[in-house]
């Protein structure tokens, strides 16, 4: 607590009453509730077709590990943040650990779907096979900078959490990142529309397939 510099600590002191950190905690929990129930929806449909799981399953259940990772490290770090100024340590130590799952999180669910992709669109299909092939370059090349930037943005390592040090960490940076992020969501959802709106089928049901896949991507 002695990094911190006096006005900080007696910003913390005076509202640390303003607690709402049970609302986020519950948040977080029922998106991830969610997650898993999708997950295990996708896997018992597979089981009851008798269809072996495929590569985009085994990525859907990694992102959804990582998610995991994400969740409960948001949630601890929420918590401890909430709770008193004496467990910044931990706070720091939680967010490191939701730094380091969250590109696994979304570069495995990104893959899972690309993956998809291939299997449900035939790779016959040069623009969808042009394109599942650049975002997963894509999303690969993002992944590892990201973690990267996450392993080597302090030194020394353990300045992560507290110990004074100089991080490299700028607005411009996490901006950066954020919007390559947001450039390969739309360019992956956008990837199998025409190829859909190019099936012999009546307009209501092109839109209504069109719509299953860009929500189904989100």
């Amino acid at each position: 607590m002695d990094n911190f510099p006096p006005e900080e600590i007696a910003y913390q002191t005076a509202h640390i009453s303003e607690d709402r950190s049970v609302l986020v905690i519950a948040v977080s929990l029922v998106f991830l509730g969610v997650v898993i129930l999708s997950l295990i929806l996708r896997i018992t449909a597979r089981r009851v077709g008798n269809s072996k799981l495929a590569l985009d399953d085994y990525l859907s259940i990694g992102a959804t590990v990582a998610l995991i990772g994400v969740t409960i490290s948001a949630c601890y770090g929420t918590f401890s943040a909430a709770r008193t100024l004496c467990l910044y340590i931990n706070k720091d130590q939680a967010t490191l650990a939701m730094s380091v799952c969250y590109p696994w999180s979304i570069a495995l669910a990104k893959l899972s779907v690309l993956s998809l992709f291939a299997r449900i669109f035939t790779m016959s299909n040069r623009t969808i096979q042009i394109g599942v092939y650049f975002f997963t370059v894509y999303t690969i090349l993002w992944w590892i900078s990201l973690i990267f930037l996450v392993f080597f943005q302090c030194r020394p390592f353990s300045s992560n959490w507290g110990i004074p040090s100089q991080c490299h960490v700028s607005f411009a940076t996490s901006v950066s990142t954020g919007v390559l992020n947001a450039i390969s969501d739309i360019g992956i959802l956008a990837l199998p529309q025409p190829a859909i709106w190019k099936l012999q089928l009546s307009l209501s049901k092109k839109l209504a397939l069109s719509l299953v896949f860009l929500t189904g991507g989100l």
